[in-house]
């Protein structure tokens, strides 16, 4: 409910009355950092990086934010491990057109 979006609120949205003199009034919390808002006749839409998976099943926002705030994922270190160089290797120039999707 509402209490646990307060708890888990990361990131709120905020709207101001642009027709007259106004405070802000909180529109929606979120419990993980959002992109993308987009204002529809349906309602707001937002993109997030969530984890797909089971424990997601019921609302990926808050178990997206569950699972980083666990303490295995607090700190530490914070890296990948190459096996081969990530570099592409260009041995000729590519004149043509291509349509890009």
């Amino acid at each position: 409910g509402d209490k646990d979006d307060e708890k888990m609120g990361k990131v709120a949205i905020w709207t101001l009355p642009i027709t007259r003199p106004g405070e802000a009034t909180l529109f929606k919390r979120f419990p993980v950092d959002v992109e993308n808002l987009d204002w529809t006749p349906a309602g707001l839409v937002v993109s997030a990086k969530v984890y797909v998976d089971e424990d997601a099943s019921k609302c990926a926002l808050r178990a997206t934010a569950t699972r980083d705030a666990a303490p295995e994922n607090s700190g530490g270190l914070n890296a990948h491990l190459f096996k081969r160089l990530p570099v592409r290797e260009w041995d000729r120039w590519l004149d043509a057109k291509f349509a890009h999707p």
